[in-house]
């Protein structure tokens, strides 16, 4: 602990001091953040033990064994790289320690420097993953940012979207938190600092990545009686008062989450029908509303008027987006699709004879087939 808090203190010191000496900067942090991710092992040398088994195993395959018969180093590499891939897999719990060690990565992450931030960011990336909801820590701060008023530093929000941009690992904006997207969305769609061709490059970046990885999150969750039975038999057995506080908390947060994506869906359609938004601002708030649709609650009546006032907005993106809006309304609307079991009796309405109709290739649906194909009966 009075190590982490030594090099954490040499680090403030060198940025506040000597900022430009990157190498310092950039060697310091590689030690301040292993205390949060390293546990024994760390990923790079687990992917080379992975490679250098699959290549181990393709040369000494043997098909006269037969499968899963391999030398015996082999079936002891294969142990010790799923016990590396435990410790890397293996999530522990967020200390106070991690959250400094946290902020302190976010706050080098939007360093001035290009080459600290983007080493800084790739430490952050590894322990946001390492630790579930960790990244719940750095929301606020990032949503301070975006909503700075005034100028705000240029390198700041550029590193702040490279954040929110991610690795192929690790993606903020598409989260499973409504309370966290209620927040973050917005602050997304409304910032003011994304003017630069850089940062608006960015800001398209995340939006298509939003596109392509975001998934409708259930607002409501429902166990069926199967799965709370299954889930009974798993674990120990629970005490009648602890289910009855289970469903009340499940009821609190179906509530929570519902008013969070209602307040989402305002927010967003408040800033449309304002005048603070550019037309490319506009696309990306549409763009989001349009993914937030979803039968399970009911859509606020504000936002279906809005898609159906922009199907004759000026702007043909927007316009676009207004009609895949309306189709998704539109589908959302049909019924439900109700299929019965019926016998062939209750089809045709009278009785049937076994040799006078039944399925199949008969006499009188030889008009249906190519050619009054028959189909031959002997060799």
């Amino acid at each position: 602990m009075r190590l982490l808090v030594d090099v954490g203190n040499l680090i403030d010191i060198l940025v506040e001091n000597h900022s430009d000496d990157a190498s310092s900067i950039k060697t310091a942090l590689k030690i301040y953040s292993l205390s949060s991710i390293y546990y024994g092992v760390f990923k790079h040398d687990a992917d080379k033990l992975h490679k250098h088994f699959e290549a181990a195993k393709n040369s000494f395959i043997n098909k006269l064994y037969g499968e899963r018969q391999y030398p015996r180093f082999l079936m002891i590499e294969r142990i010790t790289l799923q016990c590396e891939r435990f410790s890397l897999t293996n999530f522990q719990s967020l200390t106070e320690i991690d959250k400094q060690v946290i902020l302190k990565l976010f706050e080098l992450s939007i360093n001035r420097y290009s080459e600290v931030r983007r080493d800084a960011q790739g430490y952050l990336f590894s322990v946001l993953n390492r630790y579930l909801f960790s990244y719940q820590v750095i929301v606020d701060r990032i949503i301070e940012l975006l909503n700075s008023p005034g100028e705000a530093d240029h390198d700041q929000i550029k590193g702040c979207l490279y954040i929110l941009l991610g690795n192929h690992s690790f993606f903020l904006p598409t989260k499973h938190s409504w309370s966290m997207i209620e927040k973050l969305w917005p602050a997304m769609a409304r910032t003011t600092h994304a003017r630069k061709p850089t940062t608006q490059r960015l800001m398209d970046h995340i939006n298509e990545t939003i596109g392509k990885q975001f998934d409708t999150q259930a607002l409501v969750e429902d166990t069926n009686d199967i799965s709370r039975k299954a889930a009974v038999d798993l674990w120990k057995r629970l005490e009648t008062h602890e289910l009855e506080s289970r469903i009340i908390l499940r009821q609190q947060r179906n509530e929570e989450n519902v008013k969070s994506y209602n307040n989402l869906m305002e927010t967003l359609n408040s800033l449309l029908r304002g005048d603070s938004l550019t037309w490319r601002q506009q696309e990306t708030t549409m763009s989001l509303m349009w993914l937030l649709l979803q039968k399970r609650v009911p859509i606020p009546l504000s936002c279906v008027r809005t898609f159906v006032d922009f199907l004759v907005h000026d702007n043909v993106e927007l316009r676009k987006i207004a009609e895949e809006g309306i189709a998704a309304f539109c589908r959302m609307q049909k019924p439900p699709r109700i299929y019965l079991e019926k016998t062939l009796d209750e089809i045709l309405q009278r009785p049937v004879n076994v040799d006078q109709c039944h399925p199949g290739d008969r006499d009188d649906n030889l008009w249906i087939t190519i050619n009054d194909y028959k189909p031959p009966k002997t060799q």
